[in-house]
C-alpha cells in the first residue's frame, strides 16, 4: 500500500530509529486481525498486521499508533505478555510505560497515561513490572473497574501478544529476531 511507504519514508525523516524497526518488521495487511494494527509473531520473527480500511484513512494516527507498537516492540512487551498472570494488568502496565515516552501528541485520544492513576500512587518513570505490582495491589479500585469494562477496546492491539508465547517452548523468548 503506497500509503505505509508514504508514513515509514516520513517516519525515516523525522524518526529514523522508528523506520529502522518498522524496516525489519513482516508486515501484512487484514481486515480479519484487527481494527487498527498489531504485533504478532510469525514462525520465528516478528509480524505487524495493519488493517487496510483504517490505514487508507489517512492521518496522523496511522503513525502515533505505529510509533507506539513499535515502542511495545523495544521493551519486549509483546514477548513478556505471557509471563503474567492478569493479561488486563499486564497490557495497562504495558501502554502505561510506552505512553510515557510519546508526546501528548503522539497519543491517540483515550491512550491510558500514568497521570490518569495517580490515586494509586502511580509516578513516572516505572516499569512494566512495577506498575504491574502497584495495579494488582491496587484490587478492584473505580479506575481499573472502569478500564476493564473496555479492556477490548483499548488494548486491542495486543491480542496477538500470546502468540509469542505459543509459538516456541520458551515462553516466547527465541521470538525476538526482526528479518
Amino acid at each position: 500500500m503506497t500509503s505505509l511507504a508514504t508514513t515509514a519514508i516520513e517516519l525515516l525523516l523525522e524518526a529514523p530509529f522508528y523506520a529502522h524497526l518498522l524496516g525489519g518488521l513482516c508486515r501484512t495487511f487484514s481486515t480479519e486481525k484487527t481494527k487498527t494494527m498489531a504485533l504478532a509473531a510469525g514462525e520465528g520473527y516478528f509480524q505487524l498486521y495493519l488493517n487496510p480500511d483504517f490505514w487508507e484513512q489517512g492521518g496522523e494516527e496511522r503513525k502515533v499508533r505505529l510509533k507506539h507498537n513499535l515502542v511495545h516492540l523495544v521493551f519486549r512487551h509483546p514477548v513478556e505478555a505471557g509471563s503474567f498472570a492478569d493479561r488486563f494488568l499486564y497490557d495497562l502496565a504495558a501502554d502505561l510505560v510506552v505512553n510515557q515516552f510519546l508526546s501528548e501528541k503522539e497519543r491517540w485520544p483515550g491512550a491510558v497515561t500514568v497521570e490518569q492513576f495517580a490515586g494509586l500512587g502511580l509516578q513516572r518513570g516505572g516499569s512494566t513490572h512495577s506498575y504491574y505490582e502497584q495495579l494488582a495491589a491496587a484490587g478492584d479500585s473505580k479506575e481499573l473497574q472502569a478500564l476493564r469494562a473496555r479492556a477490548g477496546e483499548v488494548f486491542e492491539e495486543h491480542a496477538w501478544w500470546s502468540a509469542f508465547a505459543e509459538a516456541s517452548s520458551d515462553g516466547g523468548q527465541e521470538v525476538v529476531r526482526m528479518n
